[in-house]
């Protein structure tokens, strides 16, 4: 398993957390994700023979909130 953790704006309630935890939680390879309002954070564990770095950016981009580090 890898760990990345990224630091993503627009995260600005529950509801934000939840859906990010949800829907990445749902991609194969990917066995555990915690999104932190608090810290603007979202750190997820996953497989890399099974979902890139790429695809895990790209899922948070396309629900909308953005990467900056």
């Amino acid at each position: 398993m890898t760990r990345v953790i990224f630091q993503v704006e627009g995260m600005h309630c529950e509801k934000c957390v939840k859906t990010i935890e949800g829907h990445l939680g749902q991609l194969q390879g990917v066995s555990a994700v915690t999104a932190s309002l608090k810290n603007k954070a979202v750190t997820i564990d996953y497989n890399p023979d099974e979902v890139s770095e790429d695809v895990l950016r790209k899922e948070i981009d396309d629900l909308g909130y953005d990467i900056v580090a």
